[in-house]
């Protein structure tokens, strides 16, 4: 369960970080 937290946790900082690049 945790493993998949942090998973999840990491995708969605990722996902974040991909976003922040488009809008700089």
């Amino acid at each position: 369960m945790l493993k998949t937290a942090v998973l999840e946790f990491t995708m969605m900082t990722i996902e974040e970080q991909e976003d922040r690049g488009i809008c700089l």
